[in-house]
Order: C-alpha cells, then structure tokens, then sequence
C-alpha cells in the first residue's frame, strides 16, 4: 500500500511501512504505484510544491 501525504513543502508518496511523516497530512492510499504516482505528482503541480518521492524502486510494481 502507498500514501500520499500534504505538507507545507511537498507533496510526498510512502509506503504504509514509513512512519516517519512528519507534519504533513494524509491525503490518500491505493495499492497500485501507477496510479498513486500519477495522483501525486499531479497534485504537486496543483499545489505548486515539490513532489517527494520516498518509495524505492523495488517497490514500484
């Protein structure tokens, strides 16, 4: 599972296993990379801030 989370910096995609967030708010979750990825980066332009991306790439299925 991957979940975008909103903070006053960044837009920024982890995994469920990652705890460390921070300040950031959570947005939402999905299990299929492709598509939270999209989501994420296409909110991060929205909004005008970074995307962060903290998932490794052996996860990216």
């Amino acid at each position: 599972m991957y979940s975008v989370y909103l903070s006053s910096l960044a837009v920024e995609l982890r995994l469920d296993e990652d705890s460390d967030i921070g300040d950031a708010r959570f947005i939402c979750s999905q299990i299929n990379y492709r598509n939270i990825f999209e989501f994420a980066t296409n909110l991060a332009k929205y909004k005008k801030i970074p995307f962060w991306n903290y998932v490794q790439p052996e996860n990216q299925s």
